[in-house]
């Protein structure tokens, strides 16, 4: 019984080491499309932009991203929010189980001409 039982520590153990060598999930690096959205609730101004088009960076579609409120992170925030009511394309990483995006670029996306 004292050899199982010290098996199973062994194993347990093993498995912990193996579980904490794993590499953390990295962070997705997105394009979005979508109209800037600027709120103040209880003196507290939040930013967020909602996605019409969204893309990896392989160029993939993210569909899972269309029609969600990603709130807008880091040092761009305040370029993001003189861009109210506008459409824009954002590049940067998601965050917190992509409901967030820590944007590194933003630029007002220009109509197409037909």
């Amino acid at each position: 019984m004292k050899k199982v039982l010290s098996m199973a520590l062994v194993m347990a153990f093993l498995l912990s080491l193996g579980a904490a060598a794993q590499p953390a999930k990295a962070e997705a690096k997105v394009t979005v499309v979508g109209k800037v959205a600027v709120k103040t609730e209880n003196n507290v101004k939040s930013v967020t932009i909602t996605v019409t088009e969204a893309k990896d960076a392989a160029g993939a579609a993210m569909a899972s991203l269309v029609g969600k409120a990603l709130k807008v992170t880091g040092a761009k925030v305040a370029d993001v929010e003189k861009l109210a009511d506008k459409v824009v394309t954002a590049t940067g990483t998601l965050a917190d189980k992509d409901t967030a995006i820590n944007v590194t670029t933003v630029a007002e996306k220009v109509a197409e001409k037909k």
